[in-house]
């Protein structure tokens, strides 16, 4: 196949050939997998666009067998004339369009990702992959004893969620409250993490020994023993620590952090790249709808998203080496019918989907090659990009091989630091008795003078740290030589001083609302921000927080013992507050989906001129749970078909001679794609029924209330 500027600007609106780099790959992918004929795309006639606009949705892209001598046959149903008998021009005319389509439908699956099957040897990931794995369980991560004794690499299961808590072997509920007490160990042990080179200035005596007085003068809760405890256990977390990628546990247990994680010439690609994007006239920038036109989307999933019931992709009976069955519109899937899955109904959305895109690990687990677009950024106009976007997930792998490894119940990496209950002095005096009271008010008041003042024994540390312990991993999760499913989003947050702005909310960020990302339809099971680019704001954290179940070792009635020890009351949420991680410049966190988080309020440093903080996220999808993705469903964006007509000459000479009307006639009628603003229109749409899914997964597992029990 030889790939040339109109042909490939046909599609992309480039009239040029694709990147160095890219290019290769996709001829590679062309060798070996297209059992057609290579592509010649004849000069299309006058009449092509409405041609292609008006064939029947049942032909949403039309499948034409040639015969023997390579022509199109031309009795095929979609040529025939409304009385079912072709006539020759029309005949002819229809036949040079449908074999224009027929071209054009193998280039749009070559340039966007769509495998083609023919050597066995090669055909590799995609269509393989989707017709077995979309929207539903594989099992393709490689499991092989390591040399580590009782170390296992591998995990082909589907991971905890934050949807009714599924922990891989169906509905088990929140895992139990912490203590009050453990939950503050757990912050002492942040702070300390926080410090420079905590990992060699934890093993200098008088350094602990100074770090252990300033606890002691500031804690709450803890005792000398619960202190010991911490200081004993940041030898774990020295050797859980990476030196070569920087990766270490952040400010809880799953939650990794790396400032060093993304090399500075990479950082620098990136900077350069996204100026295409912000670069831009201000009617074409998209300020993030009720942002109050403080958040810039540069890539976000919620535009042209999957439309269930519009979208249309290939379906997964369709012959690989026909390359023109874009017929299938995607349908929701199905929530379970078990007492486990029931819950699933208000986790899933009939509507819609985020668009992920393939990701190839190599077999060492050091690079990274997208094998389909990425939705709302351009392969083509933005082909620098897309590597250096492959760059950014490569060097996250790391990171993203931690969060999974511990997100895997066999490993239950969480500590139970201490005990989970609390007890009185038995030695206190004896509680008021009923009997030797003649005014039931006086017994009422000295009882609870009574229960107020016993002496309550919080939860101990229930033995003395092992080494070792905090490193164990049986199962460790690999992605190396894998295809992996990501969702890009690229966003700005910009901040105005009063004198521009205009208005007093300008300057202040307000924060964002407790969310985990997506519904059950992503399975999204971890998520990665890099915090690229900041200039003139203050701190800001991302907190966390996580569902739990209600306490159960507690006295009948005892609302001071539950307040005191878990902090709960009649009524109040059953919620782990787990800490915070600040935000800095060049930091990269990585998480499980399983807890919320929530970015804090940040304002600008310096009233008299601009800020701004810019990231990139990387939301991961279940690796053992696979998506439809960019792979089986085509570009929606109307807008880059018309760019690609109007970079080709030929195309941009037949519409030229077409009339405004006729050329909206014909995209209103256009199948598989969808305007700008329909696709705003969806957004918004989309926004709305992920508010209303937060507030239902608040109210019934984030949010659920603590009844006090009778035992």
């Amino acid at each position: 196949m030889t790939w040339t500027g109109d042909t490939l600007g046909l599609l992309t609106g480039c009239n040029s050939e694709p990147a160095e780099g890219h290019k290769p790959r996709l001829m590679r992918r062309v060798r070996g997998r297209l059992a057609t004929p290579p592509l010649s795309l004849p000069p299309p006639p006058s009449f092509l666009p409405l041609a292609m606009a008006t064939r029947p949705a049942s032909h949403a892209r039309v499948s034409v067998p040639p015969d023997s001598s390579g022509r199109y046959a031309p009795d095929h149903p979609s040529l025939l004339t409304p009385d079912g008998h072709g006539s020759s021009s029309n005949q002819n005319t229809a036949i040079e369009s449908t074999q224009y389509c027929t071209g054009l439908a193998r280039v749009w699956d070559v340039v966007y990702g769509r495998m083609q099957a023919g050597d066995g040897q090669n055909a590799r990931c995609a269509r393989e992959d989707v017709k077995q794995r979309d929207l539903g369980y594989i099992t393709g991560n490689k499991t092989r004893e390591g040399s580590d004794s009782g170390v296992t690499y591998g995990y082909d299961k589907p991971l905890p969620d934050p949807f009714g808590f599924n922990d891989g072997y169906g509905f088990r509920g929140a895992p139990p409250a912490k203590p009050l007490v453990e939950l503050e160990m757990t912050r002492l042990s942040a702070e300390l993490r926080r410090k420079p080179s905590w990992w060699t200035k934890f093993r200098d005596e008088s350094i602990l020994a100074k770090w252990k007085g300033e606890a002691l003068a500031q804690t709450q809760l803890m005792d000398e023993s619960h202190i010991d405890y911490v200081l004993k256990e940041l030898d774990g977390y020295a050797n859980l620590r990476d030196e070569t990628s920087g990766a270490e546990v952040s400010c809880y247990d799953k939650i990794w952090q790396s400032d060093t994680l993304i090399p500075a010439s990479l950082k620098e690609r990136l900077l350069t790249g996204v100026t295409t994007l912000e670069d831009v006239p201000e009617s074409e920038k998209d300020w993030h709808p009720r942002s109050d036109g403080k958040v810039l989307d540069l890539v976000h999933p919620s535009l042209y998203p999957i439309v269930y019931g519009r979208t249309l992709s290939y379906p997964e009976d369709s012959d690989d080496r026909n390359s023109t069955a874009l017929q299938v519109r995607l349908e929701p899937p199905k929530a379970g019918k078990s007492q486990a899955t029931r819950i699933d109904e208000y986790y899933l959305s009939k509507r819609f989907q985020w668009l992920p895109t393939n990701f190839e690990v190599s077999e060492d687990g050091k690079s990274v090659k997208g094998i389909s677009y990425i939705n709302n950024l351009h392969p083509f106009k933005h082909a620098d990009l897309y590597k250096t976007i492959e760059g950014l997930i490569a060097a996250y792998i790391p990171l993203f091989e931690r969060v999974l490894t511990d997100s895997i119940p066999e490993n239950n990496v969480i500590p139970e630091r201490t005990f989970n209950g609390y007890s009185y002095d038995e030695e206190y005096k004896k509680s008021p008795q009923y009997s030797n009271y003649s005014d039931e008010d006086k017994f009422d008041q000295d009882h609870r003078e009574w229960e107020e003042g016993r002496p309550i024994q919080l939860p101990f540390i229930q033995q003395d740290y092992q080494i070792g312990n905090l490193e164990k991993r049986p199962i460790q999760y690999k992605l190396n030589g894998r295809t992996i499913q990501v969702i890009v989003k690229l966003a700005n947050i910009h901040l105005y001083p009063y004198s521009i702005s205009q208005t007093p909310e300008k300057p202040k960020y307000d924060g964002g609302s407790w969310h985990v990302e997506g519904m059950k339809n992503e399975a999204i099971a971890a998520s990665g921000i890099y915090y690229y680019d900041e200039e003139n704001i203050t701190e800001s954290r991302l907190g966390f927080r996580t569902a739990v179940a209600g306490p159960e070792s507690y006295e009948q009635n005892d609302l001071r013992g539950c307040k005191l020890t878990w902090g709960m009351g009649y009524d109040d949420p059953c919620i782990n507050d787990l800490g915070s991680v600040v935000t800095c410049q060049d930091r990269c966190i990585a998480f499980p989906n399983i807890y919320q988080h929530r970015v804090s309020p940040f304002e600008l440093a310096d009233n008299s001129k601009p800020g701004h903080r810019k990231i990139v996220a990387l939301f991961l999808v279940d690796p053992a749970i696979h998506r439809p993705s960019t792979v089986i469903v085509p570009p929606q964006q109307a807008d880059w078909r018309a760019s690609g007509i109007s970079a080709n000459p030929v195309l941009k000479a037949a519409f030229d001679k077409l009339s405004a009307e006729i050329i909206d006639h014909i995209n209103s009628m256009a199948e598989g794609t969808m305007t700008r603003k329909e696709a705003e229109a969806y957004r918004l749409e989309l926004m709305d029924e992920r508010t209303a899914f937060v507030a239902k997964n608040d109210e019934n597992f984030f949010m659920a209330p603590f009844s006090l029990c009778e035992h």
